[in-house]
């Protein structure tokens, strides 16, 4: 039995020998030799061998260079998938040799990859997951350097697609996360994944596959966090701002056409610029200098008041006020924050999926887990009062109503609006960036639609005949204020097929607004149903007011009633375009519905101010 072992063992050593002859000096006889000597050595082990496998994928090997010779454009293609296979293999069966063969083939493979070889990423990749696979049995620290190394090197291959490019990114930030000592280059990962990202939608050119291929590639919104999170740990507060500002922002900055161009860049930078333009096509080696230079732009976002960035991660949450004068302040959210935001979340979606309501002991909890800790650093940093402040919320806080929270005592009915005035705002960009067109769509179902009507005074649409899509696009090109008093319906898989329901059952989507690019809107009062429930950042719109989820139809008249009273008085109409004036009238709104008899927390609650 011992005399068969090694006998197999030489068969197959042999062959291996062979096998480097032949792509040495190209003899086609050596590698027919192989064959015969690995299907000899494949015979001595049956299928419940232990080394069956290694036998197989020695004649599988074999075949694969006799089809595929050295020199034939798909020899290293057709090493890559055998590799992973012995990667598939490994993960099976657990077998190191598996593993062992999968990395020599990879390693056999790239130098066949000349500059320019479309799939020398997919090749790296491979290789890196089995050297990371390896570190993971062995802990040799030689194997995590080099799946790094490959890694790196992978995601800046230009002439790979970008898919395999992000792959490696995944794959660099999956194996450098956990290592204190590679939190720097953890952080570039991050950095130039986002910069892929970019890249890649600048290629579609339609939004629906803009989103379809940031659903199908990463969870963008995730991964910027993640980011975040990584660049905060590392003290690096601006740049994480600039982070977040990028991944959140980043279909809605596409759409709105928001990135920086060259020209404006010359103009900061011109240094820079001048880099920039001799520099690779997806300008990795200066995404963090663009991102610091970013990060400096948008401080003058926190103009009109403190920006509240809170970003949640699983990894560490924070909040970042960012300030126009100073350097991002920094509150670290305690242990646990992101479990605590997700069963908060979960609470929030059962009460309002079953009762339609939100309990009140959820937003007291909201004030002691996010918004207590923010109001006392505002407080420390001498912000007044029911001056204006912004919240940019990441992940699933931004599904939660911050700006209501409270009681902020047990024995009191003070909840933050008695405190600050709360707007929220998608991105900083944002809040860096007058007629008024009503239309309304009367619907038996929404009884109180043409009394809400009639207390706006200007009125451009007011007939059923009149809100038809196309009259309705028409007239928005033409008005600067938009006020819409009709059902919606957020559609939470397709965002973009959201919509308004106008005359006729006609549907005016999100898309539909998007693509009337109406850069020169500043305000929306969209009295329907979910209409800020995902923040509508591509609506163009500098300041607009929304609902968080179902709306009583009975509040739509009185909350609109006092709201324009407030917007076209005496005092206020000659400045009602002005930053916060929106903002304040909302606040004044909801202070008298909070003081009917009735009216219950959810209902006041539900009305949001978004943007400047």
């Amino acid at each position: 039995m011992e005399r068969r072992r090694r006998y197999t063992f030489s068969l197959n050593n042999l062959s291996l020998g062979l096998q480097n002859c032949f792509q040495q000096t190209g003899h086609i006889e050596d590698l027919n030799e192989s064959i015969l000597l690995n299907q000899e050595a494949l015979s001595l082990r049956p299928v419940d061998h232990s080394l069956h496998a290694s036998s197989l994928n020695n004649l599988i090997e074999s075949r694969v260079l006799l089809l595929h010779p050295v020199g034939h454009p798909q020899c290293a293609s057709s090493l890559n998938h055998l590799s992973s296979g012995l990667q598939d293999h490994f993960q099976q069966t657990g077998h190191i040799e598996d593993l062992n063969e999968s990395i020599l083939l990879n390693q056999k493979a790239l130098p066949l990859c000349l500059i320019g070889h479309p799939q020398c990423a997919s090749l790296l990749n491979n290789l890196g997951l089995s050297l990371w696979n390896h570190f993971q049995q062995k802990s040799y620290q030689e194997d995590l350097n080099e799946c790094v190394s490959v890694s790196k090197q992978a995601s800046e291959d230009i002439y790979s697609p970008v898919s395999d490019c992000l792959k490696a990114v995944k794959n660099w930030v999956q194996f450098t996360r956990p290592h204190p000592d590679l939190a720097q280059s953890n952080l570039d990962a991050y950095i130039l994944g986002l910069s892929l990202i970019s890249h890649s939608l600048s290629m579609m050119p339609f939004i629906s596959l803009q989103y379809q291929h940031l659903s199908s590639t990463i969870n963008l919104p995730e991964f910027a966090s993640d980011a975040a999170s990584q660049a905060i740990r590392l003290g690096q507060l601006a740049l994480a701002v600039a982070i977040i500002e990028q991944g959140w922002g980043l279909l809605w900055s596409e759409l709105r056409g928001l990135r920086m161009p060259m020209d404006r860049l010359k103009a900061l930078e011109p240094l820079l610029a001048d880099e920039m333009a001799i520099s690779d096509p997806f300008g990795h080696r200066l995404s963090e200098k663009l991102h610091l230079l970013r990060a400096q732009e948008l401080k003058s976002a926190a103009k009109y008041g403190p920006v509240i960035v809170v970003n949640c991660s699983k990894y560490r949450s924070d909040v970042l006020i960012v300030l126009e004068q100073d350097l991002p302040v920094l509150i670290p959210m305690v242990k646990g924050f992101y479990e605590e935001v997700e069963t908060l979340v979960q609470r929030f979606t059962e009460a309002r999926s079953g009762m339609k309501t939100s309990p009140k002991r959820y937003n007291h909890d909201l004030w002691d887990l996010v918004v207590s800790p923010v109001v006392s650093k505002l407080r420390e940093l001498h912000i007044p009062e029911q001056s204006q402040i912004f919240w940019c919320p990441t992940s699933l806080l931004s599904t939660l109503p911050l700006h209501a929270a409270g009681p902020i005592a047990p024995s009191t009915k003070k909840f933050l609006p008695d405190l600050y005035i709360s707007s929220y705002t998608p991105t900083l960009t944002a809040l860096i960036l007058p007629c008024l067109l009503v239309a309304g769509q009367y619907d038996s179902s929404l009884r109180n639609t043409k009394e809400e009507m009639n207390e706006i005074t200007v009125t451009s649409l007011e007939e059923a005949s009149a809100t038809t899509k196309d009259a309705v696009e028409k007239a928005l090109v033409d008005h600067e204020w938009l006020h819409i008093a009709s059902h919606g319906t957020l559609v939470p898989t397709a965002p973009f097929s959201s919509y308004f329901l106008l005359a006729g059952g006609s549907h005016f989507t999100l898309l539909d607004i998007i693509c009337l690019n109406l850069h020169n809107a500043t305000f929306a009062f969209l009295s329907a149903c979910h209409t800020a429930e995902q923040f509508p950042g591509s609506v163009h719109n500098e300041s607009v007011v929304g609902t968080m989820w179902e709306m009583a139809d009975v509040d739509g008249p009185e909350m609109v009633k006092d709201f324009y009273s407030y917007i076209f008085s005496d005092e206020h109409l000659s400045r009602c375009n002005e930053v916060g004036v929106q903002a304040r009238a909302l606040s004044e709104a909801i202070k008298k519905m909070r003081g009917r008899n009735g009216v219950t927390l959810e209902r006041w609650v539900n009305f949001v101010h978004i943007g400047a």
